[in-house]
């Protein structure tokens, strides 16, 4: 099989950010949904989204920036993400990003690392 055709696979789940999904805390006319930073930890527990990185706001003192990436199965998925303003006590002020619940995919590689060092190699 050519190294295209194995690289199908991660291609498609890529892709499958761009499917059509609501944004987090808004209900399906575009209102006021549930509280977002309970459904960060919801997703996070599950371990569809993963914390990557907390930064502080430079803007507003006090305030941080939570960086959490989309996960199929401990994967990361690409361009999928969600970041979270808190307050200095923790309160979410706002979400903005966007992921796909329902995202499934077979995340087993077909490749080794050896493999596939050889095959960008030879390209």
């Amino acid at each position: 099989r050519s190294f295209a055709r194995r690289a199908l696979p991660a291609l498609a789940l890529s892709l499958a950010v761009l499917a059509l999904v609501a944004p987090l805390g808004r209900d399906a006319e575009g209102g006021p949904g549930p509280d977002p930073g309970a459904r960060i930890v919801a997703l996070e527990s599950q371990g569809t989204v993963a914390l990557v990185r907390s930064q502080p706001d430079p803007d507003f003192p006090g305030r941080r920036h939570r960086r959490y990436d989309q996960r199929v199965d401990g994967v990361r998925v690409f361009g999928a993400q969600l970041v979270e303003q808190v307050d200095a006590e923790g309160r979410t002020l706002s979400v903005f990003g966007w992921i796909d619940e329902g995202l499934a995919a077979d995340v087993v590689p077909v490749l080794s690392a050896d493999q596939a060092v050889r095959a960008v190699e030879a390209t």
